[in-house]
């Protein structure tokens, strides 16, 4: 199952960056100049497709490496609202993006196809680094996402659906009895 609404090939990338950031508190930094250098590593296919130094369309944020790192260390966890044109267009995402360098890791691409691998290095505009490496994205079949992340992935997209809370947690606790043969036509009725 797939966290981010993304290129399947940026996953590992954002889940270091989600390291980086919790880790290293870059929550508490505001804006790109915090930031000196950001350098990714992954294997040849992904960058083959990813690496995309700029985007000006939504469509292009969603296979852009670059886009995916910068968006992650400024805001967090990326949703569908990530690839709006205005979060797209942020400025300061932009100017982090023009910092962000890929290359091919011979250790991640010797792993591909069976790890779909990233290496993600920050050096912030202290001089302080950080590095966090991910083998695997969460979601692949060696690290699946628990229960808490399914069920924020399907809160995220029925609240962007327009559904409310209330019917949300209705939905979730019927699908969820699905587990234990629970009745579907209690759950199309829901319709």
């Amino acid at each position: 199952m797939k966290p981010y609404p993304c290129c399947r090939h940026v996953h590992s990338a954002i889940d270091a960056a989600l390291e980086i950031r919790d880790a290293s508190e870059f929550a508490s930094r505001s804006g790109a100049h915090a930031f000196g250098a950001v350098r990714v590593g992954s294997y040849p296919a992904a960058l083959g497709v990813t690496d995309r130094q700029s985007v000006a369309s939504p469509h292009d944020a969603r296979f852009s490496m670059q886009y995916a790192v910068a968006s992650t260390l400024l805001r967090g966890a990326p949703g569908l609202e990530t690839f709006e044109p205005d979060a797209v267009g942020d400025v300061e995402v932009q100017a982090l993006m023009a910092r962000v360098s890929v290359d091919v890791r011979p250790d991640l691409a010797d792993a591909y196809p069976r790890r779909w691998g990233a290496v993600v290095e920050v050096e912030t505009a202290d001089g302080s680094k950080h590095q966090a490496t991910r083998p695997s994205a969460v979601g692949d079949p060696d690290a699946p996402l628990g229960d808490d992340a399914l069920d924020a992935k399907v809160r995220g997209l029925m609240t962007w659906a327009g559904l409310p809370p209330r019917e949300i947690d209705g939905l979730l606790e019927a699908c969820r009895g699905l587990v234990g043969d629970g009745p579907v036509f209690e759950l199309l009725a829901r319709g």
